[in-house]
Parts: C-alpha cells; structure tokens; sequence
C-alpha cells in the first residue's frame, strides 16, 4: 500500500473522525470516535457537535453521555448517545350496559332460596330516564418522535358501535345513554332499544312466566291458566284469558274472551272489552263492554254495555257506576243476578267492608268491657292478682283504641252512606227480557223482579226504582 508522506518521509497523519449510525426506524443513534492516527488532531467537542448536527440528530439526546464525550472522547467504541420516543397508540372504545343481556330465561329464586317457575324474567324493565349504558370514548394516542426531530403519528383507537337505538339518548358528551320513555329494554345487534309495548308472539305459558311491565303489553296468543300479566300501560291480547289473572295501568282489550274457570280476574285503571266474561271476575275503572257474560263478578266505574247478538247477563254479581245496557239479564232457570248501579265500585265495597269492620269492632268492644269491668272491680278490692294486672292494662289499651277505631269507621260510613245516596244517577236499560229473580239495587232503594219484565228501563224516582218501556233491540 502506497502511503502518504511528509517532507520527513513519514505518514501523514489522520484526524480522529466522529460517526453517526441511525437506525431504520430512527428510534435510536449510536455515536463512534475512530481514533487520529500518526500524530492526527484529536477528536473536538465541536466536531461532536458538527458530527450530530449533519446527522440531524435533534432529539433525545443523552446530554450527559455527550458532555462526557467531549469532556473525554473515548475511542473506538459505539456510544448509545440519542433514542427517540415511540407513539403510544389509542386504545379503543368500549361500552359497559347497565342492564342485563339476556341470552336465556331461568326460573328466579326468591329470598328464602325457593324457586318461582313462573316467574322467567323475561321482561327487562326501564324508567325514563334509567342509565342503560356508559360509553368509554377511543383515545388518541400519544405522539411519538424520532432521534431526527421528526413526529411520529399514533394510530387513533375505534370507536364503539353506535348503541343508540329506539327511544333512547345519548348525553351530550356521548358517554351516557338513557331511556327517554318506560318500556322493555333490549340489544338488537348493537343497538339498544327501549319499546313501550312488549310483545309476545305466542301464548302467556310456561314458555314465557308471567309477564311484568313497566309498559303495554300485547300477547298474539291466550293467557293460559295461574299465569299473571302486571302492566303498567295497556294489556292487549289475541286470544282468551283462560284462569289466568290480567293487571293493567291502562286499558284491557281481550279479542277472545275470558274463561274464569273460577280463578281467572282481570283489573284494569281504563277500559275493559272482551268477547265475553264466563266464571271470572273483572274490574275496571272505566267502562266495559262485551257480548255476555256469565256468573261472574263484575265491577266498573263507568258503563257496562253488552252489545251484539247476544248482549245477555245471565248470574252473579255487577256493581256499575254509570249505565247497564243489555238484551237480556238473568236467566228463565232464575239463576241469580244481582245489578247494583248508581255508585263507584270502590266506594260501595268500602261501604261493605266498613259494615263488616263496624259489627265486629262493636262486638270486640262489648268484651272487652267486660273484661275491663271485672278487672277493675278486683283491683278496687284489692284482690287482683299480680298475673292479671298486665291483662288489665292490654286490654283497657285495647278498650280505648277499639272506640276510637269505631268511631272513626262509623264516621266514613256516614259519609259513604251521604254519598250512595246522592248517585243514583246510573239506570238499567234492557231491550229484551229481565228475568224473575233479578235483584236490583240503585243508590239505597232495591228491588227484585216478580216476573219476567220486557223493554223497559230501571231508574231512580224520588227515591225509589221506576220501571218505564223502551224501544225493543
């Protein structure tokens, strides 16, 4: 190898030589000082600088690696003298749901460990208003930077499906979803949907459990017999109620009929329809109306109606508050019917119940006088015994509390009793036969038809039940 010389025949001489290696993802920087040879200039912290600065190393540098080096450069040897930082990629969203996906139905078990089969859980209730999910929202990551200075994007995280779905609302913030109505809550993919009429495709069986709902109820099929719907809105059902027990909020509309078989009751704060009422009870805050009905207990605060071909009330017991409409009322085998008109159902079972409740309290009273008497007389004559003394106390306790029980019952009967009298404004109308037998009660005046009656009307007259004709159906 040919060498350069000097004028004294010798080799040049080299100068240390700094180099920089940067690695293919620009995350890292290594530094190297080749050593000067043959009497060369050493390595400078200016030629550090210089070295860096045409690598365009700008950033994470180890500022006390690199005072180091200039203070004393250490030779042929690779110094990790830069790293960057790497992007920190968002994280996706995710949401949580407040209320329970339901995949399957089981029996729940009650508190003392016993299992209800008929009750499945199949509806999931809602209020307006109720959280039904919390959203996470993606993050978007945090910016990297390479040892040149350059930035280095982060991928963003995803977004969440949106869940928003039938009468449901996202906050503003989109962190909260809410329920804007009452009603069954569901996931329909990723969406969640609130409706305020659940809908069974079949029958109400053991399939199903009872049904309980915040909302309307619609059932294409029967209610079949011990199961229960409890809803707060509206029931609606395409087939019968065959002994099974109906609660609405709202109104009752049965497209078949009911089929009591002595256990079956609907109750209702609206109206009630049906086909017909056989072996049940029924009440209703409203008016109802059906085609017949047969030995049952029937009470509604607004009108009873029986339309079509039919329109007949053969046996039981119906307490109407306005008008009784029908073709035909009771039966040629006199089997017994008793129309009570003219006043809210509630107010005439409250009435009864206070009779009840008035009788025995005055009866209870009477003992314990007795008690309290001979008690009494045995204490003033000091022959009463310890063990009997606390029987004295409980029962003057129960003496007192007794009368003013009494008087306070005998106080609402009177108003009760004020207010029967003032309805009587409801009246019978039958355009075909009233049956023999037929007892009729309107405000405090009865009555119970001697012989079959035709076309006529029942109403109260100055205090008493007037019969007068009206047109045949």
């Amino acid at each position: 190898m040919n060498l350069q010389v000097n004028a004294k025949n010798g080799p040049k001489p080299i100068a240390a030589a700094i180099k920089i290696s940067i690695s293919s993802d620009l995350m890292s920087a290594h530094l190297y000082i080749e050593p000067p040879k043959y009497d060369g200039s050493p390595a400078t912290p200016q030629m550090i600088d210089d070295a860096l600065k045409n690598a365009k190393v700008t950033y994470g540098i180890d500022v006390q690696m690199l005072q180091k080096l200039k203070a004393q450069p250490q030779y042929s040897r690779e110094y990790f003298i830069a790293h960057g930082v790497e992007p920190v990629n968002g994280t996706d969203g995710s949401i949580k749901y407040c209320f329970q996906i339901k995949t399957e139905t089981h029996p729940k078990v009650r508190e003392d460990g016993t299992v209800d089969y008929r009750d499945l859980g199949l509806v999931i209730n809602v209020k307006a208003g109720q959280l039904l999910a919390e959203i996470t929202l993606p993050t978007k990551g945090v910016e990297g930077m390479s040892v040149t200075g350059k930035k280095l994007a982060p991928s963003a995280g995803k977004s969440v499906a949106s869940p928003v779905g039938r009468n449901t609302e996202l906050s503003p913030d989109g962190i909260k979803l809410t329920a804007t109505v009452d009603g069954h809550v569901s996931l329909n993919g990723t969406r969640i949907n609130v409706v305020d009429t659940f809908v069974v495709s079949g029958d109400v069986d053991v399939s199903t459990g009872n049904i309980k709902s915040v909302c309307n109820v619609s059932v294409v099929g029967s209610v079949l017999e011990g199961f229960i719907i409890d809803a707060a809105g509206n029931v609606d059902i395409g087939g019968n109620v065959e002994g099974g027990f109906v609660k609405a909020g709202g109104n009752v509309t049965i497209h078949g009929g009911v089929v009591g078989m002595g256990r079956g009751k609907i109750e209702c704060k609206g109206n009630l329809s049906s086909n017909f009422f056989e072996n049940c009870e029924a009440n209703a805050s409203g008016a109802i109306k059906t085609e017949s009905i047969m030995n049952s207990n029937i009470k509604c605060a607004g009108k009873l109606e029986l339309a079509g071909m039919r329109a007949k009330l053969m046996g039981g017991r119906f307490v109407v508050g306005e008008d009784l409409v029908a073709n035909i009322i009771g039966s040629p085998s006199n089997l017994a019917t008793e129309l009570i008109l003219g006043a809210d159902p509630a107010v005439m079972t409250r009435y009864s119940l206070l009779a009840t409740e008035i009788k025995q309290l005055a009866e209870q009273i009477e003992k314990l006088k007795q008690i309290v008497d001979l008690l009494g007389k045995y204490e003033q004559a000091g022959q009463l015994p310890q063990s009997k003394r606390h029987m004295l106390q409980t029962s003057q306790v129960s003496l007192d509390s007794s009368i003013a029980k009494l008087e306070a019952d005998k106080a609402e009967y009177e108003a009760l009793s004020g207010q029967i009298q003032n309805s009587g404004k409801g009246k019978v109308i039958c355009r075909g036969t009233l049956y023999r037998g037929v007892k009729l009660t309107i405000g405090f005046a009865s009555m119970t038809a001697e012989n079959d009656i035709t076309s006529s009307s029942f109403a109260l007259v100055d205090g008493k039940i007037a019969v007068t004709p009206t047109s045949s159906y």
